[in-house]
């Protein structure tokens, strides 16, 4: 017989040739695709295959079948590995083809073919009348009708049935007791054996599949376990029944997947580790799987559930331990003579009548069979398998109930069934805190607590291995103890067990101080006396803890130093009456510490608002010094003292601080400063307001800056303090200081405007503006300076004449368009704050641009003790706010910078400005023009997308682009010459409207980025024969060609943006 396909195999077919560690270890390499080039040869009845192992190349594996009664049965398996056959590597190629195609074949038990297959006799018949084909809905009608006979058998005579007779005979289970050799456990090896001369020989209830014979008897014959798993023991599969033959094979299968060894007979069931016993036996039951004996009117019984326990009873008064078996509550308690457990761990038992067991007498037994209603304690496997029962002597009794049987009663239940021992009560492990009251802490000792038969042991929390211990409600006890305890981590911690960590504990007491030891004292303590299973013992005399809870007064106070910006800052605390010393109140806070305690034993929480607003104050004026000491706050920190003084009950400050800093703090309460005398101008409210702040910051000797938008007049605001502090306020030293001039440093381009606006607004203020290095020029410094009322110079010239200026006597330095020295690390910022100057105002429109640091340079500046240190200052402000968002830290910035500087916009003052008019043109490309742009535009979209992935390193190349587009845009000339004879939209309007402009009477100024475009707009000019004047980086003589365009000799001003 051949197949063209190799048939397809149950587990425990493979398990029956390979065995079943081999088959799990199998599957796992058939999972993982380890088996490769599978071949199935049918002539030879071979499946051939190779198989990924441990080594680098595979194994080549083969297995080998032969023709069965009606199929083909498993033979061998042979491989290259170590094993060299039946191996994992076997199983694998096996299992490979398992959901492959198969034979039409049932792999646990051959099964013949259906009688109308079967080939007919050798010698002549009667030639039978041809019977008609049954028709396809006859087929499919029989499958309904016979599943069975339809999935087995392929003919059949329609409308009839199977051809095949039913099952005659009937399987069956034959249980028996067997005595075995008992096994030398681990602990008796090499030792001694407790239970030497005190056993019974061992017994084991085995079980061997049996049929029932022609005389009604059952028998084995060649039966055998594997019989159900092979086709090669001389039986027709039809001749049994088709579940019975399923039970028996699974009732085998399970018992080796377990792990126990299959025989080939004779099944021990006390090595049936699986449960899944009691369910096959009742399945056995419903399926007509007799169980018998060996003997003629023996019988089997299966209980329902039981319960096993450990049976403590009186005897010679001692104690005798044998196990108990209970059912509904009823004691059965067979003679422990007579006792097996089935499985392990214990599932089951089965008992007999020890007078009928082996070797006694050929009477009547009964086997009963009973499933545990839980695990059989394993504590009962010793004396059950050694068909035996332990006595306490007398002597032991007290000892054995008070220490030993708290541990027995961990492992199994006990009861005394005939109530002669009054079993003793196990109270639970009671946990123990010793709280040890000592100078200046608490010492907390834990331990635990168990009492039996009125005994008391004491253990430590770690295990130690000794004694009885309850680990299960000691991991209660103490899990309701850590909850309790959650706000005192410190007590428990170290000294709890935590299994899920692989902590063990410690037995070394915790130790609190200070408020810890207050606090668990007065609040933990008695929280702890209310668990359950937890007692509390106090020693020591205890301190008077008390907890202070009013609200918490605090005043500041400021001292004059040495240095007149700079004052000593003084801070107390009072609560309840009772002074907090400073250091002791900011090393708390500043540790974040929730409690603090005093000498006095009072306490008080920390996490009041109070105190939090008084460390957030206190670290910002620590943050921002610029040197170690004494806590000190400079006069231009006027918005720190506001909070500190919002914060306390009291304040007392210095005269000269209360003068400059409450000035600041409430400048707009001020009385209007009157204009002062020889400012040829009218000042609009918001420039009065600005004036009066800049003649507070001189009166105080403070600086500032002032960045107002870009023509909201702050050159006439400057221009009026000037005057205001030549004219003297009435304060010598500040008087005294007027005498100097004022040094005015501004751009190059400015530096005429400054000196046209003071000709304009202060006509009586002697002016100097020094155009050239005093070395070229031949001036001489303190000439210059005897001189002049104001002496104006670019920062150009400042930088290189700077020693020169700094060796006279200023009244004040005025650094306009102060964006200038925005940067610290250029020159120019660097001399403008080292400058000998008794006061110094920023002007600028843009007081920052990129960065806070360029706030800081500023200030650092103008208000030095503003904030003093810049690695301070970028630590607490600039990397909070620019790095973190920190909308807080922002806030915080502005109310600290608030009364130093004065910035307001048009939209603020716009009901103090004329009405603005904006009109806005829009133009049209010419054609010609607009398909150039479009050219060049289609081009540059494409490279600038091309670049968008690193914007760090294409940067330039993308502003490049941009920039050409923009060029492109105003005139294409300005790209390629070439396009020189394209018209330019914009130039034409803007002629056109020049044109309207000038003949009216009116100067307009043309400003552009691109001096390439204002050269072609003067060409055009030139071509119309307008007047203009001309301002860009390369003009030397800037003061000149502003007064050409202001007398009006020429209307238009063509200025390029990056004039400076």
């Amino acid at each position: 017989m051949t197949s063209t396909h190799p048939p397809q195999l149950a587990d425990p077919v493979i398990s029956s040739l390979v065995g079943a560690t081999s088959l799990s270890r199998g599957r796992t390499y058939a999972r993982k695709g380890a088996v490769s080039s599978v071949e199935w040869n049918p002539k030879n009845l071979e499946l051939k295959g190779k198989v990924q192992g441990n080594r680098s190349a595979p194994y080549r594996t083969k297995a080998s079948f032969k023709n069965g009664i009606n199929g083909l049965r498993l033979e061998w398996g042979d491989c290259s590995c170590p094993m060299a056959y039946n191996c994992k590597h076997v199983a694998a190629l096996l299992l490979e083809i398992s959901s492959g195609p198969a034979m039409e074949q049932l792999p646990l038990i051959a099964i013949p073919a259906p009688a109308a297959l079967t080939p007919a006799p050798t010698q002549r018949r009667p030639k039978a009348p041809k019977k008609t084909p049954p028709d396809p809905w006859q087929r499919q009608l029989h499958s309904l009708l016979h599943p069975q006979s339809a999935a087995r058998h392929t003919a059949f005579n329609a409308g009839v049935g199977p051809t095949t007779a039913a099952p005659t005979l009937q399987l069956g289970v034959q249980l028996d007791l067997q005595e075995t050799a008992p096994g030398r456990t681990w602990s008796q090896q090499g030792l001694n054996d407790p239970w030497v001369n005190k056993s019974a020989a061992a017994i084991s209830l085995t079980a061997r599949p049996v049929k029932l014979g022609t005389k009604g008897k059952w028998v084995a014959a060649q039966l055998r376990w594997d019989t159900f798993g092979r086709s090669y023991y001389g039986y027709q599969a039809e001749a049994f029944r088709p579940e019975q033959v399923r039970w028996m094979r699974t009732f085998a299968a399970i018992y080796a997947i377990e792990g126990s060894q299959v025989t080939s007979t004779h099944l021990p069931l006390d090595q049936f580790h699986s449960p899944l016993l009691w369910q096959l036996l009742a399945e056995a039951r419903d399926i007509g799987v007799a169980l018998v004996t060996a003997k003629s009117g023996d019988a089997v019984v299966i209980h329902d559930p039981v319960s096993i326990s450990m049976d403590l009873r009186a005897h010679d008064g001692g104690l005798r331990l044998a196990p108990h078996v209970a059912l509904s509550g009823e004691t059965i308690s067979p003679d422990h003579r007579s006792l097996g457990m089935i499985g392990q761990p214990g599932h089951g038992v089965f008992w007999w009548d020890p007078s009928t067991g082996p070797g006694t007498t050929t009477a009547s037994r009964v086997f009963h069979l009973a499933p545990s209603a839980g695990p059989v304690p394993e504590a009962l496997r010793p004396l059950i398998r050694h068909r035996t029962e332990l006595l306490v002597p007398a002597s032991a009794r007290g000892s054995f109930l008070g220490e030993t049987f708290p541990q027995l009663a961990q492992a199994t239940d006990v009861v005394s069934s005939d109530s002669s021992v009054d079993l003793p009560q196990i109270l639970p492990p009671e946990l123990v805190l010793t709280a040890v009251h000592v100078p200046g802490a608490l010492q907390l000792h834990w331990h635990w607590e168990y009492t039996s038969a009125g005994t008391l042991t004491r253990q430590p929390l770690p295990a130690t291995g000794t004694g009885c211990r309850d680990h299960a409600r000691e991991a209660q006890a103490l899990a309701r103890t850590a909850k309790a305890l959650a706000s005192f981590p410190a007590a428990w911690v170290v000294q709890f067990p935590d299994e899920p960590s692989g902590h063990s504990g410690s037995a070394e007491p915790a130790v609190l101080r200070n408020v810890a030891a207050a606090r668990f004292t007065t609040d933990a303590l008695p929280a702890l006396e209310q668990l359950e299973h937890v007692r509390v013992v106090t020693t020591g005399p205890a301190p008077d803890y008390s907890e202070l809870t009013d609200s918490p007064l605090v005043s500041v106070s400021t001292k004059g130093t040495d240095d007149g910006d700079w004052f000593d800052l003084g801070v107390t605390v009072t609560l309840g009456g009772e002074d907090i010393p400073f250091d002791l109140l900011f090393r708390a806070l500043a540790a974040g510490d929730e409690h603090l305690m005093l000498s006095s034993g009072s306490y008080f929480r920390l996490d009041q608002p109070e105190f939090l607003q008084l460390r957030r104050l206190i670290e910002e004026a620590r943050a921002l010094q610029d040197q170690e000491g004494p806590l000190r706050i400079s006069r231009y920190q006027a918005g720190l003292w506001d909070e500190f003084e919002e914060l306390a009950a009291t304040a007392d400050q210095a005269d000269s601080w209360r003068r400059s800093v409450g000035g600041l703090l409430r400048f707009s309460e001020m009385l209007d400063v009157p204009q002062p005398a020889g400012l040829n101008a009218s000042l609009r409210p918001y420039q009065q307001d600005g004036f009066n702040w800049l003649a507070f910051l001189w009166e105080q000797g403070l600086g500032g800056v002032l960045a107002d938008d870009m023509g909201l007049g702050k050159t006439l605001q400057a221009i009026a303090l000037i005057c205001h502090a030549k004219n003297g306020i009435g304060a010598p030293e500040r008087d005294k200081t007027a005498r100097h001039p004022f040094l005015v440093v501004a751009p190059t381009s400015v530096v005429p405007n400054w000196a046209a606006e003071i000709g304009r607004f202060s006509p009586g203020l002697r002016v100097t503006a020094v155009a050239d290095t005093l070395q070229r020029s031949g001036t001489d410094p303190a000439a210059l300076t005897a001189g002049s009322d104001i002496v104006i110079v670019s920062y150009t010239l400042f930088r290189l004449d700077y020693d020169a200026y700094a060796a006279q006597e200023w009244a004040g330095l005025l650094l306009d368009e102060a964006q200038f020295v925005k940067n610290p690390a250029t020159k120019a910022s660097q001399n403008a704050r080292r400058f000998p100057a008794p006061f110094k105002l920023a002007i600028t429109g843009t007081p920052m641009e990129n960065n806070l640091m360029e706030l800081w340079s500023m200030f650092s500046i103008t208000a030095p003790g503003l904030f003093p240190s810049s690695k301070n200052f970028a630590d607490y402000y600039q990397k909070p706010v620019e790095k973190d968002r920190d909308a807080d830290k922002l806030a915080q910035l502005r109310r600290r910078i608030r009364p130093l500087m004065m910035r307001r916009t048009k939209d603020l003052v716009a009901k103090d400005l004329p009405a603005k008019q904006e009109q806005v043109l829009e133009l049209d490309l010419a054609p010609r023009h607009r398909t150039i742009y479009q050219r060049h535009l289609q081009r540059e979209r494409q490279k600038v997308l091309g670049l968008l992935d690193d914007m760090n390193k294409n940067r330039f190349e993308i502003f490049k682009s941009l920039t050409m587009l923009r060029r492109l845009s105003l005139d294409a000339s300005l790209v390629d010459e070439k396009y020189a004879s394209v018209p330019s939209s914009k130039l034409d309007a803007l002629l056109e409207q020049l044109g309207d402009i000038v003949s009216e009477g009116h100067r307009a100024l043309i400003f552009s980025q691109f001096t390439g475009f204002l050269g072609k707009a003067a060409a055009r000019l030139d071509a119309e024969g307008i007047e203009y004047a001309y301002l860009d980086g390369k003009t030397r003589r800037r003061g000149e060609v502003i007064d050409q365009f202001k007398s009006g000799s020429a209307p238009v001003f063509l200025i390029s943006l990056k004039a400076g």
